[in-house]
């Protein structure tokens, strides 16, 4: 993956996407998310990463002209969402591992109070990459802030993913919260009002406990109905669940359960249509950031008996939050990878989601 940086050349007007008559979107990525190995046949593997690359590269959607390398997320970026002892844990249980000794899984069982237990596999490398990873939303939100780059749309090819990622602990394959983390790092830089969408097929429960307090951020999740155990738990997820104390009216949970809704596409599109788009009548957002998880689609590997969505309909949940964003937030749009594990689907996905970043 080239470097780009602050090279002049990056943003000139003979760039591939002006040439088409689109509109530029910025690729956040980096070689460096492949280094974090979760376990040997782990499904958030490396190869998520190259399979998105070479996708995008096919169509001419991935190009020294519109891609830039993340910088590392600062300690104290992270704890504006994490603990310091979590953190503390992460550098002490990585700095002793060297590069023969594999992947090894973390299990925090003391953290199960919080209805969350920690759970994810860890190399030498997973929280350099994590840091990274951290920072990829955070470099994205620099470019859009910066006038001169005359960016307003990001798509950050990052891993290891983080919705799942709670306050003391990471858990499902998440270490750290980006998405949480990039909304507190925006309202720091002067916007006023984050909305982060997130339409994995896995409710983001890290995302909803750290910001369900929160006026400032609204979390807007499509999710398959976790009331039978299914993934994070019955705990998390429920429509009545809609924010706590100050932050009352900044959650809408929309879960599908597929086994009582004959056509789940339609049910996720309406819940875009009409819940997502009549919240932001009142919220109306500064910055929109998309927990992009693939995971709802009908070919993927892990989820069995899950939202059936196509690349398509992927396309569909993009027009919606491109309308919102254009309406109340001059169009600015981060969008985050969180889950996926069908090399295909998620390649494809992510193909159409940033095409349609790039035309609307």
């Amino acid at each position: 993956m080239q470097a780009v940086g602050n090279n002049p050349s990056w943003f000139q007007p003979n760039n591939l996407f002006q040439e088409k008559g689109l509109n530029k979107v910025l690729i956040v990525t980096s070689n460096l998310f492949l280094n974090h190995v979760a376990g040997v046949g782990h499904p958030e593997s490396p190869k998520r990463m190259e399979a998105i690359w070479d996708k995008l590269k096919e169509a001419e959607l991935l190009t020294p002209n519109n891609t830039v390398e993340p910088r590392m997320a600062t300690e104290n970026e992270i704890l504006t969402c994490h603990s310091s002892n979590y953190y503390q844990k992460l550098k002490e249980l990585t700095s002793t591992l060297g590069e023969k000794e594999g992947s090894h899984a973390f299990k925090e069982r003391s953290c199960k109070k919080k209805n969350v237990e920690g759970d994810f596999g860890y190399n030498f490398k997973t929280l350099e990459s994590a840091l990274y990873a951290a920072g990829a939303p955070l470099t994205a939100i620099d470019h859009i802030l910066d006038p001169l780059n005359n960016i307003k749309r990001a798509y950050c090819v990052s891993r290891p993913p983080g919705h799942h990622a709670h306050y003391p602990t990471g858990s499902g394959f998440c270490i750290f919260n980006n998405a949480v983390i990039a909304a507190k790092y925006a309202i720091k830089k002067g916007f006023a009002k984050v909305l982060i969408v997130d339409w994995d097929v896995h409710h983001g429960d890290g995302t909803q406990t750290m910001t369900e307090r929160d006026p400032s951020i609204f979390y807007f999740s499509t999710h398959r109905d976790t009331s039978n155990g299914f993934y994070p738990g019955k705990s998390f997820g429920k429509r009545e669940q809609t924010g706590i104390s100050k932050g009352k009216g900044t959650v809408l949970n929309c879960p599908i359960d597929p086994d009582k809704v004959e056509d789940t596409r339609k049910a996720v599109r309406d819940a875009f249509d009409q819940d997502l788009t009549a919240a932001m009548i009142s919220f109306q957002p500064n910055l929109v950031i998309i927990s992009c998880g693939f995971d709802a689609h009908k070919n993927d590997s892990l989820v069995e008996g899950g939202l059936q969505l196509e690349d398509e309909d992927y396309a569909y949940l993009t027009e919606v939050c491109i309308r919102i964003a254009d309406f109340y937030a001059e169009g600015r749009i981060v969008s985050i990878l969180e889950g996926g594990y069908n090399f295909e689907a998620i390649a494809n996905a992510s193909k159409i989601h940033v095409e349609t970043l790039a035309r609307i």
